[in-house]
């Protein structure tokens, strides 16, 4: 399944959970994708070209009947190895509404009364589970994280007219005919590295002095780590704030990448971001690798480019995406998610990965994806608390009565 930053929202000043470089869509659906941000939605441009040229192929009539779309795994893979399917985009794009289908069409758990009652004590309150909380019942806990988490560091919108990254490079001259370009591993290898490379350096500048710092979220997800029940934190946001927060890296796995890291786009090859990436990027250079480009030739398509580890269009998610969730998930016995619209797969699947037994708590400006519940009947385990993500998870720490307010906390 491929990704890259998962969702964009829309204003940044009213704290939404999707704004910002974090979430962007590479494949399908976002929410709330009004004047700001950067995402796709069901007919994003990107995609029209193939879409048009591919119309008669199984994968488009696929794509065209979603109920038809619920393949299994050898017939997934009969389209997928079809010689006349060669339209990579088309291709990742029928993944991931699989992936979509398959999580939204998983059925209820089949639990009795009593062992729903046993979830929550049939009180699905941020009351009872902080309760529970107290009484160290909950010894591994995972986060899900958008850009919600990231909205008070300040870090800027992408579309925003006259402030937003996208037109910020146009004032260095750049054309774009789209802001998704910027990420595009084929305009980045075939037609111009450069936006990219002068947008890493208007959001990280020197990583030894970081232009952004870790929110009230960040540092909420850090005391639980501190607490000892922290599993893992899997993350969309490409930020670093993370890591920034004193999150050890081994608590995360950043499903859409890092700027933590670089290698060469060719032949893999690791080279450090403080020492060598960042000094070329920061004065207007582009870095290239020692061993698929040692003159640094500049020709079309480039050769031996060196980019961050972030996920491009045409890029997998980290192998460590897989890995981890096929086992962290089975050990969870307490699902956090904050700062997401819940519509970039496949990391939004993984809400359905937890036992039926497990209580989902969100932290969001809006009930979203599961949360968001027309009949709340026979809901037993699902808890909403709404607002701005600092302002909840302050909230949460008074009450259960964790160290002092977050806002007064230096990261160490």
């Amino acid at each position: 399944m491929v990704g890259i930053f998962g969702e964009a929202g829309v204003s940044y000043a009213e704290e939404d959970e999707d704004v910002a470089i974090n979430d962007i869509n590479i494949l399908g659906n976002t929410s709330n994708d009004n004047d700001g941000g950067f995402g796709y939605d069901n007919d994003d441009a990107h995609l029209a070209s193939s879409n048009a040229s591919t119309s008669s192929s199984p994968v488009s009539s696929v794509l065209d009947s979603p109920t038809e779309s619920l393949y299994d795994d050898e017939q997934l893979m009969d389209l997928l190895s079809d010689d006349d399917l060669c339209d990579e985009a088309l291709i990742r794009r029928l993944q991931e509404q699989i992936e979509r289908e398959r999580s939204e069409n998983t059925p209820n758990p089949s639990l009795s009364y009593e062992e729903k009652k046993n979830v929550l004590d049939g009180d699905p309150t941020v009351e009872q589970l902080v309760a529970r909380m107290k009484l160290d019942q909950y010894k591994n806990v995972i986060i899900i994280a958008g850009a919600g988490i990231s909205v008070s560091a300040g870090i800027p919108d992408f579309r925003t007219k006259g402030v937003g990254l996208y037109y910020t490079l146009s004032n260095y001259g750049f054309k774009l005919s789209q802001p998704e370009d910027i990420f595009d591993l084929a305009y980045f290898r075939d037609v111009d590295p450069r936006p990219y490379f002068t947008l890493a350096k208007e959001l990280i500048g020197d990583p030894r002095n970081p232009r952004y710092k870790p929110t009230v979220a960040h540092k909420f997800i850090k005391t639980l780590h501190d607490q000892g029940i922290l599993l893992r934190c899997y993350t969309q946001n490409i930020d670093g704030l993370e890591r920034l927060a004193n999150i050890p890296p081994e608590m995360l796995v950043e499903a859409h990448g890092t700027f933590a890291s670089a290698s060469c786009i060719d032949c893999g090859k690791k080279f450090d971001v403080q020492t060598y990436v960042s000094p070329l990027v920061n004065r207007d250079k582009i870095p290239f690798c020692d061993r698929c480009n040692p003159t640094q030739e500049i020709s079309i398509p480039y050769k031996g480019l060196v980019k961050h580890d972030i996920v491009f269009f045409g890029e997998d998610l980290p192998e460590s995406f897989y890995q981890m969730s096929k086992v962290d998930f089975k050990k969870a016995d307490l699902l956090i998610v904050m700062g997401t619209s819940m519509q970039v797969y496949p990391v939004a699947g993984l809400v359905h990965k937890v036992a039926p037994t497990v209580p989902r708590l969100l932290i969001n400006m809006n009930a979203v994806g599961v949360f968001d519940k027309e009949d709340d009947t026979d809901n037993y385990r699902d808890i909403s608390l709404l607002g701005s993500c600092d302002s909840s998870c302050e909230k949460l720490m008074q009450m259960l009565g964790w160290n002092q307010p977050l806002s007064n906390n230096k990261v160490d």
